[in-house]
């Protein structure tokens, strides 16, 4: 049993040592306290040692290039929403066909529907908000006036002019 600093458990893991830090705060990653640092045993580190960069994928990331080859037709948008549907779990279908692991699908033709058209409302979602974050969704109005004077400049150019009589 060999025991390691932080230090040394964020080289081997190819993290900062905050990220150790959090492993242990959030209990994935046991430690010892050793005075004002913690120890890991180096075995320890193959509990954490295979986790994905990044943050999780949804559950409709798996069907990602099946929504983008059905979009990528130009009749896609001539759509129906019902026709979308059909056209994206039809799609679905025939990749789990030529996959030798099919991903399943919840159950009837009815509720696969349902799960095709939620797939396409969650890239909708998520074009219309990258979409959105590249433009503005109004023009800003033209500044075609002067800005006004402030209050207290408005006082001191009266007191002025009320000297200069």
């Amino acid at each position: 049993m060999k025991l390691i600093t932080t230090n040394d458990a964020a080289e081997r893991l190819g993290v900062a040592v905050q990220r150790i830090h959090a492993l242990i705060r959030d209990g994935r990653l046991s430690a010892e306290r050793l005075s004002r640092d913690y120890v890991i045993r180096e075995e320890d580190l193959a509990f954490v040692v295979d986790r994905k960069p990044g943050r999780p994928k949804t559950h409709f990331g798996i069907f990602t290039p099946d929504y983008y080859t059905v979009t990528a037709s130009p009749r896609w948008a001539a759509l129906t929403k019902d026709e979308r549907d059909t056209k994206l779990l039809a799609e679905i279908e025939r990749r789990n066909v030529e996959l030798n692991d099919p991903r399943a699908l919840p159950g009837t033709r009815e509720e696969n529907l349902k799960y095709a058209r939620g797939i396409i409302n969650a890239f909708e979602k998520e074009g219309a908000a990258e979409k959105g974050a590249q433009t503005f969704p109004f023009e800003p109005p033209a500044i075609t006036a002067k800005p006004k004077a402030k209050a207290g400049a408005k006082k001191a150019a009266k007191k002025r002019g009320a000297r200069a009589k």
